[in-house]
Order: structure tokens, then sequence, then C-alpha cells
């Protein structure tokens, strides 16, 4: 019996530490967010700025700040979003955050052997997920998802260098 409860309780703790660790690192609706990860040898960092807004459902027929996914009140605006790999500042197109608000997490990840920034935000029906691929050294796609369906993007954006 003893050995059942001592199961349960180290699959109840690792579960813990894998949600948390799936949940990526909460962003301050507003200030300033570092968010940090080591892949293998790479040593990255976002840095999130974000602001607060005051909005009412009631806006939500004339939306004052196109960021804001009306799910959160008050609204949280991405203001920047700085990428430094190996401490060397990466290039982020504005257009890769100008229209992410309400963001609630955010992490690293390794996908396909690229690095992503993984960035949640919104809630329910308004929930996204933004991924930003970064390869040799800068930001060269966005993909953008519904939260309600991570495996299909509804947009994807390239950026290449002139």
């Amino acid at each position: 019996m003893k050995s059942i409860m001592s199961i349960s309780v180290a699959l109840l703790l690792c579960c813990q530490v894998c949600s948390a660790q799936n949940h990526g690192s909460r962003i301050a609706p507003s200030g300033e967010t570092r968010v940090t990860a080591t892949l293998g040898k790479i040593r990255l960092q976002a840095i999130f700025r974000t602001s607060i807004v005051q909005v009412t459902n009631t806006d939500e027929n004339n939306r004052r700040f196109v960021q804001c996914t009306y799910s959160r009140f008050p609204c949280s605006l991405t203001d920047q979003i700085r990428v430094l790999v190996d401490a060397k500042e990466v290039f982020v197109p504005r257009s890769a955050y100008a229209d992410l608000g309400d963001i609630v997490t955010a992490e690293w990840t390794m996908e396909r052997g690229q690095v992503e920034l993984v960035i949640k935000g919104g809630d329910a029906s308004e929930s996204y997920i933004a991924r930003l691929v970064l390869s040799k050294g800068k930001v060269s796609e966005r993909r953008v998802y519904s939260g309600e369906d991570p495996t299909r993007p509804l947009e994807i954006d390239h950026y290449y260098s002139g």
C-alpha cells in the first residue's frame, strides 16, 4: 500500500513539474519580463515590455486598441520584444509582435531543429499561440495559431534580410 501511495505522489509531482514547464513563463501585464533558456549550447533570452490600457467589454464594437483581445480587462499591450542569442541582440521586426496583445506566457523551445519563442495570449475563443522561429541568427518566420487549434496555423509570415 505504501508503494502505491509513493508512486501516486511521485506521479503527481512529476505531472506538476511537467505542467509548469509546458505553460512557460508568465508575462507581466505591465513592465518588463525576461524569459531565458539554454537549449543545447545556445543561451536564449526574450525581453518583453508591456503596458496596460483600460478597456471595457462595451469598447469591443469600437476597438481603440487593435492588440486587445477583449478577453482580459484591463488590456495588456506589447510595446517591444527583444531577443538575445548568446548575449547578442537579434533584430525582431515590429510586425512580429505589434498585434500580440494580452500575452499570458512565453517559452523557448526547439522544434524540428529550429529555435522558437512560443508566445501564448488571450483567453478562450480569443486565445492565440504565436511562434517566432529563429534561423541563422535572425527571426525568419512567425506562425500564429488559434489557441483552440494549435495544429494548423492561421497566419504565416516570412522575414528576409536585405
